[in-house]
């Protein structure tokens, strides 16, 4: 979310390309369980105990596609003008360069305007500066909001921050150091078409390469400075008042605590996949897990919490998970290498 303008002069600097990211495919379920009953026995059926549906055994599993690591995307909106006068045209850059680049990269893209469910803006705002596995910042111009947002995020995370900018001459003394990504605009304030695909190919890579980086690796100069400033854990950032952040996940878990109470195994799978926001969707595969374990499948519980870990491989709760129900499902070797790897 942003607002305001300042300076920039577009400058033609080709970044390198980089190979096209992999596409995901689609999820594909549609679990369903059939049965008949005579109208005598209705009655007697409804006063019985809840059998386990089995929906997983009617159908063959599945396509599951990786979950996409979210990407938040910290710019201005609009048109806006530098201190020179160049235009900007915000939205087209992202529409035709910022959102395609990220999508190539393998993640879910994400701009505060984008959201359509009714809430607080600032503190959903605040939730995905918190809790995105990557932030994309446009320093082209000096922007009040984008300099606060990229502030925010480089004092609780120390890693996962991608700066980029139209060919600015200078970058502000505090974050003059930081490496930022140069892209080519025209007079016009809109994506260079000359230049376009090498753009976006080379967000695309730098982003890609941000993200597989070392876990341990340090992109705030925050962070970088203050040695023994600790990251907090994602579970703390979670603000309550960003209820419109929140609302999917609270539905969500409603509706699986009555497929939970009811046996029906198969329906939580696919809640599970409905789950658009992958920020939530991390929270949602622990408690999927939690419920498939609880129901005695331990081999789907563990499915869950892999799913979980190729969205967050450093997510220490959904490793240990992993090498117990590993270990239930007589997988001992498996889970003694795993639990070490912890």
């Amino acid at each position: 979310m942003t607002d305001q303008n300042a300076a920039s002069t577009p400058k033609e600097n080709t970044p390198a390309a980089a190979p096209a990211g992999t596409p995901v495919p689609p999820v594909q379920a549609s679990p369903s369980a059939t049965g008949t009953a005579s109208a005598e026995k209705e009655s007697t059926a409804a006063a019985e105990e809840p059998v386990v549906v089995d929906e997983t055994a009617e159908s063959p599993s599945p396509t599951r596609p990786k979950i996409r690591p979210h990407a938040f995307v910290v710019m201005p909106f609009g048109k806006k003008k530098g201190a020179d006068g160049s235009p900007y045209d915000f939205n087209a850059i992202y529409k035709l360069m910022i959102k395609p680049a990220l999508e190539e990269a393998g993640f879910e893209p994400f701009r505060a305007d984008e959201e359509t469910s009714s809430g607080d803006i600032l503190t959903d705002m605040f939730q995905e500066l918190l809790l995105a596995d990557l932030c994309l910042c446009d320093l082209s111009i000096d922007n009040a909001n984008v300099y606060y947002e990229l502030g925010i995020r480089h004092a609780f995370r120390k890693r996962g921050v991608v700066h980029i900018q139209a060919g600015r001459a200078y970058m502000p003394f505090d974050i003059f150091n930081v490496r930022t990504l140069p892209y080519h605009i025209t007079p016009d304030g809109v994506p260079d078409p000359e230049f376009l695909k090498n753009d976006i190919q080379a967000i695309a890579r730098m982003t890609r390469d941000t993200w597989a980086s070392d876990r341990d690796a340090i992109h705030s100069p925050v962070f970088n400075l203050l040695s023994g400033l600790v990251e907090p854990e994602r579970k703390t950032l979670r603000t309550p008042l960003a209820t419109g952040f929140w609302r999917e996940y609270n539905e969500w878990k409603q509706r699986v605590t009555v497929a939970q109470r009811q046996k029906r195994i198969g329906d939580i799978l696919l809640l599970t996949e409905e789950i658009r926001n992958p920020l939530i969707k991390e929270e949602a595969i622990g408690e999927a897990g939690k419920a498939l374990a609880n129901m005695g499948r331990n081999e789907l519980a563990l499915e869950q919490y892999r799913k979980g870990l190729e969205g967050n491989p450093g997510n220490l709760a959904f490793r240990r998970e992993e090498a117990f129900h590993l270990n239930r499902l007589n997988r001992v070797d498996e889970a003694i290498v795993k639990l070490k790897a912890c």
